[in-house]
């Protein structure tokens, strides 16, 4: 059954009415009809199972059938901290990672990295980024959307470490981990 995220305000609602890129992506590329089914999920643990009973031009409206509360993710919380590489690279990172269970996410901009954070870009980035965690959520059945910070230096990211109970640092040249 196909798995879709939507708003606590909306998971409320005695039906549901989707719109924008969420109604076109349903009508459009999934191309629901009237009658099929589709689960939403508030990001909260809970979902219901619902019904199309309306298909318009700019919005799909769903009938909520049963609450069902999902099996929760995993009692590890996994955060990866990756330098932001060219192209889609760190793209592909937030979509595989998040199909695997990651938590959340923390874009490093070090000296050596190419690609170079424009804090007025920030936030369209972070917005980009945001749809794409949704995206592989939503695709690999997720129960919630991980999270992504505002992307930092790498003293920063050592400064932080102590929020964490294990942190493992990987390097291309070493043969064992470090721990930091």
């Amino acid at each position: 059954m196909r798995h879709l995220f939507i708003t606590p305000e909306q998971f409320l609602q005695p039906h549901i009415t989707l719109s924008g890129p969420d109604a076109h992506y349903l009508s459009q590329v999934l191309r629901l009809r009237l009658g099929d089914n589709l689960r939403v999920t508030d990001g909260n643990g809970w979902a219901k199972d619902t019904t199309v009973i309306e298909i318009g031009k700019r919005e799909i409206v769903l009938n909520p059938n049963d609450s069902v509360e999902l099996t929760p993710e995993y009692d590890v919380r996994i955060t990866v901290a990756q330098a932001l590489g060219k192209g889609d690279k760190f793209e592909q990172v937030l979509q595989h990672g998040t199909e695997v269970g990651i938590s959340q996410f923390v874009p490093i901009a070090t000296e050596r990295t190419i690609v170079k954070v424009d804090p007025s870009s920030q936030k369209s980035k972070r917005e980009r980024y945001s749809l794409i965690l949704k995206s592989a959520a939503e695709q690999s059945g997720r129960m919630c959307v991980p999270d992504i910070l505002d992307a930092m230096g790498y003293p920063s990211l050592i400064q932080s470490s102590s929020e964490y109970d294990l942190c493992l640092l990987l390097h291309p040249q070493k043969h064992s981990l470090s721990f930091v």
